[in-house]
């Protein structure tokens, strides 16, 4: 007796597409892991951030708890600003760019620089960040709140700052369409966030933050190159 075989084709559009996602997924995987491999700390502090921006935008933890506003007085308020860091508070079509612009700034950094003098740039930052941030600026008793915090913004930006003036020569794609050179870009970025809101506090901020990476650098050379 002949066996009856049913040949059904949604059945095997249904399993080509399993196969399909299945290859994808493992590419995806295979992708992954060896960028986490080649740029540990990029894929870290970037992963890091999204998590915790997630565990907000999900409202699965309070930003009220995260966010630190007073003076620095104990373990846990250090924690808080060091969390402020890496927390972008709200979800819009300008988080997406704001952690990729973070993910791109720190691997196009660690490419030049290597593993160690990444991890010795970007700890000089964040404690620059931190100490005029909270015992600097904050002592101007300026209107404006954001002024005197080291949040995302100005740390991606004083990476940005960090990134571009210690290899100032170097050509980069702007926005993907300017061609210009690394020294250029961090004036450029101040311009285009002022021009983005014509707000003079979107000017202020960026400018700190620009200048936070500037001091950050000159901290690092003085230390280890000179």
């Amino acid at each position: 007796m002949h066996k009856l075989v049913v040949h059904d084709p949604n059945l095997k559009r249904c399993k080509d597409l399993v196969d399909a996602t299945r290859s994808g997924l493992k590419r995806a995987y295979t992708s992954s892991i060896g960028e986490i491999r080649k740029h540990p700390i990029s894929s870290t502090l970037t992963g890091v951030s999204l998590c915790l921006s997630s565990l907000v935008w999900s409202k699965c933890v309070n930003v009220n708890r995260i966010q630190h506003r007073g003076d620095v007085r104990s373990i846990s308020d250090l924690a808080k600003s060091v969390l402020n860091m890496l927390l972008i508070p709200e979800f819009n079509p300008n988080s997406i760019l704001q952690i990729l612009s973070f993910y791109l700034t720190l691997k196009r950094l660690e490419s030049v620089s290597g593993f160690d003098a990444t991890i010795k740039m970007i700890t000089i930052d964040a404690l620059v960040g931190l100490l005029f941030s909270n015992f600097v600026v904050k002592r101007l008793n300026l209107a404006d709140y954001t002024f005197n915090r080291f949040d995302f913004d100005k740390f991606s930006k004083s990476l940005v700052s960090l990134s571009c003036f210690n290899s100032p020569e170097e050509p980069i794609l702007a926005y993907g369409v300017i061609r210009t050179k690394n020294k250029y870009f961090p004036p450029l970025l101040v311009l285009s966030d002022y021009l983005f809101t014509f707000q003079t506090s979107s000017l202020i901020n960026s400018a700190i933050g620009i200048i936070y990476g500037l001091i950050a650098l000159s901290t690092y050379n003085f230390l280890f190159n000179s």
